[in-house]
């Protein structure tokens, strides 16, 4: 006997291909992925609690269907210094709140510090040159639910705010063609590294203070550089203006660990392993020890010191399958043994 379909299986089907849902009903995985939001970003965002905080707090209002339907489901401005994980943040939240790390439209505003690229960014209008080709934009035309990353937004011309007014104000803007892009089921993010300078040169002078006095009177500094160079009208339309911390030494230590991990699953994916012993992370920690650039000299430390040298390895060596890799440390230098799987040393000998 043959099944009738349901309208509920070509929602799901149309689903899967389109990437598009065509219901608004949150079912029970998505009520859990939202009440536990905090919880998955702190899985990729280290050391930044009230920015995942004030985050979940906001994609969990917008996705309960409480928030304005005419404005973007949620509208930020990371700030803070660099390599402390605001676009990390932003990759996490296209992740854990659209499924997919590729349901991103990232867009770097230094390529827009001209009036005229904005041409770029909407489309050329009707007349002029590539007027055929897609603006970015087509984008978040053709994806609908995705996180729109505007980096270093400071860099861009002031005419391309203009633009991001009718974006969080409308809920979209019209492109040269004329097509009405939907921003009203996007997460709409800028980061910026204004008043970084100013911050690190300004450290307090006299009596010491507590942690979140010197926290709060950091937030205030970048909160006031934001507003001497952000008109009014944009801050005002945003809906958190969230301050990025300094990574402490305990929390550089943790991203270490989390990147060891990252390294030791690429390696069992391609058949190996690899252990390390204490002293090789101590080693680490203090080779890419730099609270002023956050967490990118400790990835460069682990790619020169580990990860070079593990590829030197697998080059010039025909390892099998199951190879177990020792590191450790002699002379403050990293030392690297392989063990070969038992199954292979009368193989190999």
């Amino acid at each position: 006997k043959r099944s009738d379909i349901t309208e509920e299986e070509i929602k799901e089907v149309v689903e899967k291909m389109t990437g598009i849902p065509l219901t608004e009903k949150i079912n029970q995985s998505d009520f859990e992925k939202l009440l536990n939001l905090e919880t998955e970003l702190k899985k990729r965002v280290i050391g930044q609690d009230h920015a995942l905080s004030s985050v979940a707090r906001d994609v969990r209002r917008a996705r309960s269907g409480i928030r304005d339907p005419r404005h973007p489901l949620a509208s930020f401005l990371f700030m803070g210094p660099t390599g402390v994980g605001k676009t990390e943040l932003v990759k996490a939240l296209a992740e854990t709140v659209f499924g997919d790390e590729t349901a991103l439209v990232q867009v770097d505003m230094s390529e827009y510090m001209e009036a005229h690229d904005i041409s770029k960014l909407i489309g050329a209008p009707p007349g002029y040159v590539g007027y055929d080709e897609p603006s970015i934009l087509e984008q978040v035309r053709r994806k609908k639910y995705c996180v729109f990353l505007m980096d270093e937004i400071e860099k861009a011309d002031p005419k391309i705010f203009n633009i991001l007014l009718g974006i969080m104000e409308e809920g979209g803007i019209r492109d040269g063609t004329g097509r009405w892009i939907d921003f009203t089921n996007v997460i709409v993010v800028m980061t910026s590294n204004v008043g970084g300078s100013t911050v690190s040169e300004g450290a307090s002078v006299g009596f010491s203070t507590s942690k979140d006095t010197k926290e709060k009177q950091v937030d205030d500094q970048y909160f006031m550089a934001a507003k001497n160079l952000f008109r009014p009208e944009f801050l005002n339309r945003l809906d958190e203006q969230i301050v990025f911390n300094q990574l402490s030494d305990e929390v550089l230590k943790l991203i270490l660990q989390k990147e060891i991990g990252l390294l030791e699953k690429r390696l069992e994916s391609l058949g190996y392993e690899i252990a390390f012993k204490p002293e090789v992370l101590s080693l680490l920690a203090k080779a890419g020890y730099s609270p002023a650039y956050g967490a990118r000299p400790l990835k460069r430390a682990i790619q020169r010191l580990i990860e070079d040298e593990l590829a030197n390895l697998l080059i010039a060596n025909d390892y099998p399958k199951g190879t177990k890799f020792y590191v450790s440390v002699s002379d403050k230098k990293l030392i690297f043994k392989a063990g070969l799987p038992p199954a292979q040393i009368r193989k190999v000998a």
